[in-house]
């Protein structure tokens, strides 16, 4: 495995902060703030640094553990790293659990504990994943919509599209 010191999370993954600032005050606006989120695949922290900025109290923050503390944008007590390539962590009791576009990073035998991971820790689920033949080739996990929304029902979820509506028109999210 790569050292800590070696591995920099600029060469793997791209965050945005700007989407973040722009839905998540979108989705407080529809559901009030919620007491605590864990954000699956949150790469340094940019999803959950919004939700603090919001007044969210706590956050947690799941991605891997080679990830430097210094480079994170919540407090290192705030990030819980694990190798999400080999096994998705146990639930962690939030509000509201989110995974941004992380998924398709994730082998396919992780799916469904990647959607438990979400559904046992909390009631609300904010969740993308990239669709068939969006361009990355770190993307080895991509299904189309029907596939993550009948393993969300499967669990008791049903899938609204209420942010999409609100943001369909800006080019900048």
């Amino acid at each position: 495995m790569t050292s800590e010191s070696a591995f920099k999370y600029s060469e793997h993954f791209i965050e945005n902060l700007s989407s973040a600032r722009k839905i998540v005050p979108i989705i407080l606006d529809l559901i009030g703030t919620p007491k605590s989120v864990v954000d699956l695949g949150g790469g340094t922290g940019s999803w959950c640094k919004v939700f603090r900025e919001n007044g969210v109290p706590r956050v947690l923050c799941i991605d891997d553990e080679r990830i430097a503390r210094s480079d994170l944008l919540v407090n290192p007590g705030e990030f819980l790293g694990c190798d999400l390539m080999e096994k998705v962590p146990d639930p962690v009791l939030a509000d509201l659990a989110v995974s941004m576009e992380v998924v398709e990073h994730l082998r396919m035998e992780l799916s469904e504990q990647a959607v438990d991971l979400l559904t046992r820790s909390a009631d609300l689920v904010l969740f993308s994943a990239a669709i068939p033949g969006q361009p990355d080739a770190r993307h080895i996990n991509e299904h189309p919509p029907v596939f993550w929304k009948n393993l969300f029902e499967q669990r008791g979820f049903q899938r609204l599209d209420i942010i999409r509506p609100r943001i369909v028109t800006d080019s900048d999210t």
